[in-house]
C-alpha cells in the first residue's frame, strides 16, 4: 500500500537562472554559516513542517547528521530573513549528489508560518534553481498550489513518481 508520493520534476537550466529572483520589500537572502545558524534553521523548519512527521521531525542530531554528509554545501542553504531577528522567514536547502554533479535537488523549501502568504515561496525556490533536478514530497500541502503553478506555465515537466511506504 502506497502512504506517500514523491513528485519528480525536472527541467533544463535557462538563460537568467544565474539571476536572483526579486524578493519583497525587506526581506534579504543570505546562506547558511555552520556553527552559527542551526538553531534557527531548525525552528524554522519545525514551524513550517509542523504538520509533516518526517520533516517536522528534524532534530540537531538529523541535521549534524545531514551536514557531515559529502553532498552538504553550506552555499546551497539559503536563509531568507527580515526585520524580525526572532526566526527565519524561509530556506531552501539544495542538494547535489555527488557533490560537483550536473543534477541536483531541493532538498526542502520551507517558509515559516507567520510569512506564509507573502510571496515568498516562488523567489525562495528560484534562488536555489539552477540546473537542478527537483524532488518534492507529493504530501507536502503548503507546496501543492506552488508545483501546480510550475507545471501550467510549463516552468518544470512531471518526470515521474516515487511510491515510498511511510517511515
Amino acid at each position: 500500500q502506497v502512504v506517500r508520493e514523491l513528485l519528480v520534476l525536472s527541467r533544463d537550466v535557462r538563460e537568467g537562472d544565474e539571476t536572483d529572483p526579486s524578493l519583497p520589500e525587506g526581506v534579504r537572502h543570505r546562506t547558511f554559516v555552520p556553527g552559527t545558524d542551526e538553531t534557527a534553521l531548525l525552528e524554522a523548519n519545525a514551524a513550517a513542517f509542523v504538520h509533516h512527521p518526517e520533516q517536522g521531525a528534524l532534530d540537531r542530531a538529523g541535521l549534524d547528521e545531514r551536514m557531515a554528509q559529502p553532498w552538504f554545501d553550506p552555499e546551497g542553504v539559503i536563509l531568507l530573513e527580515d526585520d524580525d531577528p526572532s526566526r527565519l522567514v524561509g530556506f531552501h536547502w539544495t542538494k547535489i549528489d555527488p557533490p560537483g554533479g550536473d543534477v541536483g535537488e531541493v532538498y526542502v523549501v520551507g517558509v515559516h508560518p507567520d510569512c506564509q502568504g507573502r510571496g515568498l515561496a516562488g523567489p525562495l525556490t528560484g534562488l536555489g534553481l539552477a540546473h537542478l533536478q527537483v524532488t518534492v514530497d507529493a504530501g507536502a500541502a503548503a507546496l501543492a498550489g506552488q508545483l501546480q503553478r510550475l507545471l501550467r506555465a510549463g516552468q518544470f515537466f512531471l518526470g515521474h513518481v516515487i511510491e515510498l511506504p511511510r517511515i
